[in-house]
């Protein structure tokens, strides 16, 4: 409910975010970076709204989330540097970052109601979450709040293009948007891994799997399964039925499900009528990890 509530702000975000960038994109002489020049503005925006984050701070969350999935800016990285001591700093300082949200909250947040501030002073099972607990949570929230839903449109505009039959169709029948999400989400599957401990012994497929294994989770794998989707290689906008597991099972299951589902839907919509109108302006880079995964770049250009 409150993210149906929350759907007109999102789709006039993604339509002033998505016009802004198509202009840039007609008149530049060169490509532009989908990627970091539009697709990692809405998501970034509403969880920073949700969660009360002050909008100056929201190009530093995005350079140190990224630089925790690998994405590292080169601006941000310091010279001699290495890759992981640059990874370990982004951690510190988003962690330093959350620290005086909390350290904030607990001082003057009592009366506010946010979602911080909720995380804060509400008692879960009669106790008060610990710094650990709201550290780990908040990461979670901001870190998973922009990278993935980032991913999953990057991935489906990358799709679209590299499927122009499947472009047509969605652009002949906008009605099928909802359908062409739940297909961009099982293509690109943006958490590609997860691992689990098994909480009982069990056999899988004749694999014996004892309690306390630790358990390697394949989300791409696992969505091209043929035994569930036929011709599981096939992007198909109208895929119907559409089981896939992107936000995980049971448990697990993903906190943000709508406000992914909400994003992307407002970001197609906003994007149809320019899709007819842009292409692919060399190979994307994708992201060298296999816990979250997508795109560093995706290079596009205006035609006519």
């Amino acid at each position: 409910g409150a993210m149906r509530r929350m759907r007109a702000e999102f789709e006039r975000l993604a339509t002033e975010f998505t016009d802004d960038y198509m202009a840039r994109l007609e008149r530049s002489p060169k490509p532009l970076d989908f990627v970091h020049e539009l697709a990692c503005k809405l998501p970034l925006a509403a969880i920073g709204d949700i969660l009360g984050l002050e909008p100056d701070d929201w190009k530093r969350i995005l350079v140190w989330s990224e630089a925790l999935v690998g994405d590292i800016d080169p601006d941000y990285r310091r010279p001699e540097e290495s890759r992981g001591a640059t990874t370990y700093r982004a951690m510190y300082e988003m962690r330093t970052y959350i620290e005086a949200l909390i350290t904030e909250s607990r001082e003057h947040g009592a009366a506010r109601g946010g979602v911080i501030d909720h995380m804060v002073h509400t008692p879960v099972q009669g106790s008060l979450l610990s710094d650990q607990q709201l550290i780990g949570y908040l990461f979670l929230l901001i870190g998973a709040g922009n990278d993935t839903t980032r991913n999953a449109l990057s991935g489906g505009v990358a799709a679209l293009l590299d499927h122009p039959d499947e472009c047509e169709r969605l652009l002949a029948d906008p009605t099928l948007i909802p359908q062409a999400v739940e297909e961009i989400l099982r293509w690109t599957s943006p958490v590609g891994s997860f691992l689990r401990t098994a909480r009982e012994d069990f056999v899988l497929a004749g694999t014996r799997i004892a309690a306390g294994d630790t358990v390697g989770l394949f989300y791409p794998s696992a969505n091209r399964d043929d035994r569930v989707f036929p011709d599981p290689y096939r992007f198909d906008i109208a895929r119907s039925p559409n089981r896939h597991l992107t936000f995980g099972f049971g448990t697990h299951f993903c906190l943000g499900t709508n406000l992914a589902r909400i994003e992307l839907q407002a970001s197609l919509k906003a994007l149809l009528p320019y899709l007819g109108h842009i292409e692919l302006a060399g190979a994307p880079v994708q992201t060298h990890q296999t816990h979250v995964m997508g795109y560093e770049r995706l290079p596009l250009r205006y035609r006519a």
